[in-house]
């Protein structure tokens, strides 16, 4: 029985520092120290490397957690609806419950270890794989298929390292959501 109760209090201290660690990125950026981490969260800082031996470990199980649960949704998508629609929008929800994480993962890509550039580059291609296998049912206009994904995430990226421009007082994902997904379907689909 002891050995429950200590596991899960185990689990929930993780899960305590990872959303912490999650929320004081989106706010503070990828740069900001494990100890303002621990005290955030309420947990001694050795307690933090108990759990994420180092801040590169912290910075990907953070990263991992938000693209197994978008991977997850947008398997949902392709699995029950098959709809190309359904799936931007659903991404785009997601992005949006993490817009300023998400933003300061996309701004913050050059300054992450090589190690966790690639794994996002393999969260990133996960994504693809699902948009890929909904286009095959598509009339699509004849471009690689990396371009097809590539110019999604294009249009997504550009607007949110620009939100001053473009809606620095709100999300940038909800004003734009409708016409992101209007563009893309009528730049890809034939005719």
């Amino acid at each position: 029985m002891t050995g429950t109760i200590r596991e899960k209090k185990k689990l929930q201290t993780r899960t305590t520092i990872l959303e912490t660690a999650s929320d004081l990125f989106a706010a503070e950026g990828f740069q900001l120290s494990t100890s303002k981490i621990a005290k955030t969260a309420g947990v001694a800082h050795g307690s933090l490397f108990l759990h994420f031996p180092t801040r590169e470990d912290l910075i990907d199980a953070v990263i991992r957690s938000f693209f197994e649960e978008l991977n997850t949704r947008i398997h949902q998508v392709t699995e029950t609806t098959g709809s190309l629609e359904e799936f931007l929008r659903q991404h785009l929800e997601m992005l949006e419950e993490k817009e300023a994480f998400y933003t300061q993962l996309i701004t913050s890509l050059n300054s992450l270890p090589a190690t966790t550039q690639r794994k996002l580059f393999a969260y990133q291609s996960t994504l693809s794989s699902h948009l890929l296998l909904l286009l095959e049912k598509e009339d699509i206009v004849a471009v690689a298929p990396h371009m097809l994904f590539n110019t999604w995430l294009g249009i997504i990226h550009y607007y949110l390292q620009n939100k001053a421009m473009f809606a620095s007082e709100e999300s940038v994902i909800a004003r734009y959501r409708d016409e992101w997904i209007t563009t893309y379907i009528k730049l890809i689909r034939k005719g």
